[in-house]
């Protein structure tokens, strides 16, 4: 297999993968999450400063209540929307781990309510990062 072949057939498991488990069993949202919304994301994003009528300090898990708004950050995260360019960068390792486990639970969540799907549709291949299909493979990966 060459390079190129092995790393998009590594990326399109990853995409697929419904969460990343690590020895420590799989992550959560105290473990993975909201350590990432801390870093990344209250600055503006809380209730005190709410930039785009968003604050996300008091958001917890994935529920189907709330599947809009967690589908809104896994689009915005993956697709390198959020944080803003002039802000700090999470690495494609943490983006992607937020990814899967967002995905993860959105299927989780929304399993008796008719599912959710779309990160499955052809056209979400976009939201798979560049370096990573592409670039130098992460440690751990």
């Amino acid at each position: 297999m060459t390079g190129i072949t092995l790393r998009l057939g590594l990326a399109a498991i990853l995409a697929i993968s419904s969460a990343v488990v690590q020895a420590e069993g799989p992550p959560t949202f105290g473990s993975l999450a909201e350590p990432f919304l801390e870093r990344y994301c209250l600055d503006c994003h809380d209730s005190d400063m709410r930039k785009g009528d968003l604050a996300l300090d008091e958001l917890t898990g994935v529920s189907s209540g709330n599947a809009e708004l967690w589908k809104r950050i896994w689009e915005q995260v993956a697709l390198k929307e959020m944080p803003p360019r002039e802000k700090k960068q999470p690495e494609a390792m943490e983006r992607l781990q937020l990814s899967n486990w967002i995905t993860g639970e959105l299927e989780r969540a929304m399993k008796h309510e008719g599912g959710f799907q779309s990160h499955l549709h052809p056209t979400k291949g976009n939201h798979l990062d560049h370096d990573l299909l592409f670039g130098k493979i992460p440690e751990g990966l």
